[in-house]
């Protein structure tokens, strides 16, 4: 086998679907092979999307969320913590 060959076939893995169920409005990003199963069945509520939704309605999401960060001061003195390895 080619080294174009397997180029190749891992390009073909890494092929990715955006599946949206239009009962639970879940969206998911699968490769190729996993969202042909869940859209091919007749009586399956998923469907095929654009990416740009997954971005928007998914990805993007997450980024926006607020992060609960810590306050790492020391409560004697008011200074942060350091990690010094000894």
């Amino acid at each position: 086998m080619t080294n174009q060959s397997k180029w190749f076939i891992f390009l073909l893995k890494i092929i990715m679907k955006t599946i949206h169920n239009t009962l639970t409005d879940e969206i998911k990003r699968l490769d190729d092979s996993k969202a042909e199963n869940l859209v091919g069945v007749s009586n399956s509520n998923w469907r095929y999307v654009p990416k740009k939704e997954w971005k928007e309605k998914v990805r993007d999401v997450k980024k926006t969320e607020p992060k609960n960060q810590k306050n790492d001061t020391d409560k004697n003195n008011g200074r942060r913590n350091s990690k010094k390895s000894k």
